[in-house]
């Protein structure tokens, strides 16, 4: 059915770009449509249509997945798959004021929540909404963010920092990047043996955000006695991919604190917004768009949010108390 159908295209495509009398078939936007999702699909190979393997399609920011509606995206957060877009709620959390929704930012499917934290900051800047303190995900922060929202809007930015990911750091008695002094003038680690790295230089990481690359000799690593906790390249030394130091430092901090009691209560105010999301979703319909594309779709996000406002509002003002998290019949008896 699919190669059939990838045939009756392209024949549909040759005809339309084979005849100069068709020109003007080539502008529709229907048609630009048909083109690109052909391309999108289908290959020749041979003088024969071919399938494109997931590994040879365009990435999800470009892969369109409906004629109907251009700017829907498909995406997947950890087993579960969705196909349109990406919501994100800002809401207070002063515990004598009521819990109002402060922005409301609408993305495409694939789009990174990281990517969204400065764009919700700068809109909130713009209206004068900034808080002193603005909890996040962990999806929402890291070391750059930290550091950008202190120095460009002297917010606090807070929320779980991802954890060292390493081998070493998993193994929990290896040598992980926290283990390393970092001699940031010159560029250059000194690791738990004393030894001095040789190569150290500027660099951007995939997300072309700023790295520093260190690298250590071969001749200190291979007849380190430490060498089995450290690093399992055999032929080279040990490497680091280091964030500049205000991020590097910001992380280790994080890190280190949110270990504690401290942030674990305060971290605890944020458990709202869980609530917001949910009631939009699941009482307000939100999962589904009623309309198509990223503008009117954004258009639903801002009146959703506006009747969870008005409603929370009226709440307020007659005094109603906030709900308590839902417990299941069998939580409760256990208490």
């Amino acid at each position: 059915m699919a190669e059939q159908i990838g045939r009756d295209g392209a024949q549909l495509l040759t005809t339309i770009w084979g005849k100069p009398e068709l020109v003007e078939l080539r502008n529709l936007v229907a048609v630009d449509i048909l083109r690109q999702v052909w391309i999108q699909q289908y290959y020749w190979q041979n003088a024969q249509i071919r399938w494109r393997a997931e590994a040879d399609t365009p990435p999800a920011t470009l892969r369109i997945l409906s004629p109907y509606d251009l700017d829907a995206r498909g995406a997947k957060k950890r087993n579960q798959p969705w196909f349109g877009y990406r919501v994100h709620f800002t809401e207070t959390c002063d515990e004598d004021q009521p819990r109002l929704i402060t922005d409301v930012q609408t993305a495409l499917a694939p789009s990174q929540d990281y990517n969204a934290t400065p764009v919700i900051q700068q809109a909130l800047a713009q209206r004068q909404l900034l808080p002193g303190e603005q909890f996040v995900d962990a999806a929402y922060v890291s070391g750059y963010l930290i550091v950008s929202a202190r120095e460009k809007f002297d917010l606090d930015l807070v929320g779980p920092v991802m954890p060292d990911t390493s081998w070493q750091a998993a193994a929990g008695q290896g040598f992980d990047l926290a283990h390393f002094q970092i001699d940031w003038a010159n560029q250059k680690a000194t690791c738990p043996a004393g030894k001095t790295s040789i190569y150290g230089q500027s660099a951007l990481d995939r997300s072309r955000k700023p790295i520093i690359n260190i690298r250590f000799s071969a001749k200190d690593c291979q007849p380190c006695q430490h060498r089995s906790q450290c690093t399992q390249d055999k032929a080279h030394g040990r490497k680091l991919a280091v964030r500049p130091q205000k991020e590097h430092e910001t992380i280790q901090q994080a890190r280190a604190y949110q270990q504690t009691d401290e942030f674990k209560e305060r971290y605890k105010i944020r458990a709202g917004v869980e609530g917001t999301m949910s009631q939009s979703a699941v009482a307000l319909g939100m999962r589904r768009s009623r309309f198509r594309g990223l503008a009117k779709t954004r258009l639903q996000h801002l009146v959703t949010a506006a009747a969870i406002n008005l409603k929370r509002a009226v709440n307020w003002l007659s005094g109603v108390p906030l709900a308590k998290t839902r417990q299941s019949h069998f939580a409760a008896l256990m208490a």
